[in-house]
């Protein structure tokens, strides 16, 4: 007889997750909490963040911000609907596209602070998008090494 699980969890939240697939599960879900909350803040109200950056609130802005929130939308569904795919080439997938994108919105950041088109007010921003890279990178290097000594 099977042990019960308790009603509305599937065997994906019952079952153990250890290492990569735990770290995985863990990264997958801050990023798309914090992807929806940023999709919230640039379609309700896209001048709060662009005013901390030192950007002026032009019609330009606020159309170009609510379709920056569409687009952290879009990652926050692919983060959630990813959380708890087992390691596989769209995860892989998944993984590259993120650390590029986080890592690409930093880059970003930091050159416009350092040629004067943004204000002080980027560099939380930018080092949180680092650390969401960076922690993506190294999960990719722990599945590559977890791959290699299981194969």
């Amino acid at each position: 007889m099977h042990p019960q699980r308790p009603r509305g969890l599937s065997r994906q939240f019952t079952a153990p997750m250890h290492g990569v697939n735990r770290y995985f599960f863990v990264l997958t879900c801050l990023v798309s909490g914090l992807c929806f909350v940023l999709a919230g803040v640039w379609l309700l109200d896209p001048g709060l963040l662009a005013g901390s950056w030192g950007v002026d609130e032009t019609l330009g802005m606020e159309v170009v911000g609510r379709r920056i929130g569409v687009l952290m939308a879009g990652f926050g569904v692919l983060s959630w609907a990813f959380r708890n795919v087992e390691p596989s080439p769209a995860r892989t997938a998944l993984e590259w596209s993120l650390t590029l994108t986080f890592l690409g919105i930093a880059t970003l950041g930091f050159w416009q602070f350092a040629t004067h088109a943004v204000t002080v007010g980027i560099l939380p921003a930018g080092l949180l998008e680092l650390i969401v890279a960076a922690a993506f990178l190294n999960l990719i290097r722990l599945e590559r090494r977890h791959t290699k000594e299981n194969p």
